[in-house]
């Protein structure tokens, strides 16, 4: 009797396994992907990629246009900074007007004992990082300073006025800040430009000035004073 009952424990037991090992296979049958499921993951996944890849693309690009924008912006303030500085520098001339020979003297001016400046600081260039500028010469003296900084400008319309030719120009380099409002003319390629000769009020060596007459030859026969009738 006790070894019949072991027997039908033990088939139980093994029945019990036997439909748990069916079941567990049923259930992964048909939970379980299909085989070319993970085909469709790679090319799911190929796609998120891309979008991704595309996404960062666009946002990269619209960052480095902001971000040239402000650059510009900051280079016009800094160029008008400088123009301005030279102004400052040849209205202040005792005497006739006189131009910088170098930046320098507008941060400390030479031709005054006291301390005097026209311009804060040499300002750095927005683009390259450096404080060096091309200058516009007019022979030895400084008119204007631009940008050494390679590449187009994006910025093509409103402008300050003075700037309006900014509106052409294919680099920054032809962005130029010069002052040109005394007698010494600016020129856009840097070369020196002659300045129109002075002006006077004084008549030519031996020319004889329309208002009074011609003084009288020495020694020369002078009409006698016609004299009136008894």
């Amino acid at each position: 009797m006790t070894g019949l009952r072991s027997w039908f424990v033990l088939k139980t037991d093994s029945d019990v396994t036997a439909v748990r090992l069916v079941l567990s296979n049923f259930v992964f049958r048909r939970c379980a992907p299909p085989g070319n499921l993970g085909g469709y993951v790679l090319i799911v996944l190929l796609i998120l990629v891309a979008i991704v890849g595309l996404t960062l693309g666009a946002v990269s690009t619209i960052w480095t246009t902001t971000s040239t924008r402000d650059k510009e912006q900051q280079l016009l303030w800094t160029g008008l900074q400088f123009r301005d500085a030279i102004s400052s520098y040849v209205k202040s001339s005792p005497g006739g007007a006189q131009y910088p020979k170098r930046l320098g003297d507008l941060l400390e001016d030479p031709r005054f004992p006291n301390l005097r400046r026209h311009l804060r600081q040499i300002y750095r260039d927005p683009f390259t990082g450096e404080p060096n500028w091309g200058l516009v010469k007019n022979g030895d003296f400084i008119v204007g300073v631009y940008s050494l900084a390679p590449g187009a400008p994006i910025k093509k319309a409103g402008f300050a006025a003075g700037l309006e030719s900014f509106a052409e120009a294919s680099s920054y380099g032809e962005w130029k800040f010069v002052y040109s409002g005394e007698s010494v003319a600016a020129t856009q390629g840097g070369t020196p430009a002659s300045a129109p000769p002075p002006t006077s009020g004084l008549a030519p060596l031996g020319a004889v000035s329309p208002a009074q007459p011609a003084a009288p030859v020495s020694g020369a026969a002078q009409p006698k004073p016609q004299s009136s009738p008894p």
